[in-house]
């Protein structure tokens, strides 16, 4: 949208879009690359397949913890470890259960946008997804305020 320019070579196809979205909505929508995409900046810094073998590693860890607990004697008399360390699995595997069905809930959205989108999520994984957004925002927002100022001028 930033590199196709008109004939004057003084603005870009993003600056009509700007233009047209102020035009045709009175000024209502100018602001809503901020309003709707504000999560893109986060976005765009997480890696998927990280995120993935992260999630793995703390089900395991959480399954493996578990599973010691089951078999672990007594050191001594007055050992608390089996005590103190069945309160935290019992909380960790309630905390494991929620990021899980978030986990979840982020897969099935992004399978949603895959097919909504029409494209290859292994040529076009989400942080480029997420990173071209932002892009996208970083441009409207410097363009956008480029228009105001420039508007502000000139009345």
């Amino acid at each position: 949208l930033v590199d196709t320019k008109d004939c004057e070579n003084s603005e870009t196809l993003l600056h009509g879009l700007i233009f047209l979205f102020h035009k045709k909505f009175d000024g209502k929508f100018d602001k809503f690359v901020v309003d709707d995409f504000h999560h893109v900046s986060k976005a765009c810094k997480i890696d998927y397949l990280d995120l993935e073998k992260s999630m793995n590693l703390l089900k395991n860890s959480v399954k493996k913890i578990s599973t010691h607990l089951l078999t672990y004697q007594k050191q001594i008399a007055n050992d608390c470890f089996q005590a103190k360390i069945s309160i935290f699995v019992e909380t960790a595997q309630k905390d494991l259960f929620v990021i899980d069905s978030l986990w979840e809930h982020m897969t099935l959205k992004w399978k949603s946008l895959v097919t909504y989108l029409c494209f290859d999520p292994k040529k076009y994984p989400m942080e480029r997804l997420f990173g071209d957004l932002n892009n996208f925002v970083c441009q409207y927002q410097s363009v956008s305020s480029v228009r105001n100022s420039g508007t502000r001028l000139n009345t």
